[in-house]
């Protein structure tokens, strides 16, 4: 009998698993925005460094916005006391963070003309990439910004 309790894992409370979740999504987050500038500062550059940005930005993108999303929706739907506040300020400067090279991705995918791209396929590059990412990060920024838990 105390071999079969030995064995069960540890019980972990949820406002702790909470906290690892958002350092998590914070983490990957990160991880998947900055993996194409690191890839992009390893290689030769042939090209002017504002035509080569739409490369480096090009994880700026929904699933980036909605891994800041879902880490402001756990900050917000977790009582201020039980919540660290610098990670709240964390998922905030993230977020803002990538709504700013969103926007930078929407002027650099617009304004530089490349060989046979149509106003139309600029537009659906924004449609597919940074616009997500630009509406989902201000959302979570605004969340992990404003919203509070009542009761």
């Amino acid at each position: 009998m105390a071999g079969e309790r030995d064995r069960r894992p540890l019980a972990v409370a949820w406002d702790e698993a909470r906290e690892v979740l958002v350092v998590v999504l914070l983490a990957t987050a990160v991880l998947h925005l900055v993996a194409p500038m690191i890839r992009y500062a390893g290689i030769d550059r042939r090209y002017p460094w504002w035509d080569d940005l739409h490369s480096a930005l090009t994880n700026v993108n929904a699933l980036t916005g909605l891994l800041l999303a879902g880490a402001a929706v756990a900050v917000c739907t977790t009582p201020a006391s039980d919540m660290v506040p610098r990670l709240r300020q964390s998922v905030y400067w993230t977020s803002v963070a990538v709504a700013l090279l969103g926007v930078l991705a929407i002027i650099n995918v617009l304004s530089v003309p490349s060989a046979g791209d149509a106003t139309a396929m600029r537009l659906a590059v924004v449609a597919w990439r940074p616009g997500p990412a630009v509406l989902l990060s201000g959302c979570a920024a605004w969340m992990a910004r404003r919203v509070v838990l009542l009761g």
